[in-house]
């Protein structure tokens, strides 16, 4: 079996070329985020340390900052968007992409919606 590296970062991963992606991201099925720092990001599942902590992501999240651009078409139109938009169209994306829109899901993704007053989690889902 061969080692085919699907992933943005971190190291290979063995059977894992057979994930396809079918961004969501592409279809306007999932909507932009902002995370708490001023970036704008594909989608709110992008937020997470593996993914924002990921060296080959750290390109993309420093053309994003809001605060360094004049529109969100500004950031968009960027070389560091429009190489993680061709990587996506290769099946080549980070950890959030991975789980949130392989087509044949090897991996589920736990989300808990906590209320922020009480602390308790209001809902689960499991994708």
């Amino acid at each position: 079996m061969s080692e085919v590296d699907n992933k943005i970062g971190g190291k290979k991963l063995k059977a894992e070329g057979d994930i396809e992606l079918d961004p969501l991201c592409f279809k306007d099925e999932i909507a932009f985020a902002v995370t708490n720092q001023g970036v704008l990001v594909p989608c709110c599942r992008f937020d997470d340390p593996a993914t924002m902590g990921d060296p080959k992501m750290k390109p993309l999240i420093e053309a994003s900052k809001i605060s360094e651009n004049n529109t969100i078409d500004d950031i968009l139109k960027k070389k560091e968007w429009k190489q993680f938009v061709d990587n996506l169209s290769k099946n080549i994306g980070p950890n959030a992409c991975l789980t949130t829109c392989a087509k044949a899901k090897k991996y589920s993704q736990n989300v808990e919606w906590i209320d922020t007053s009480t602390g308790k989690v209001k809902s689960k889902e499991i994708k």
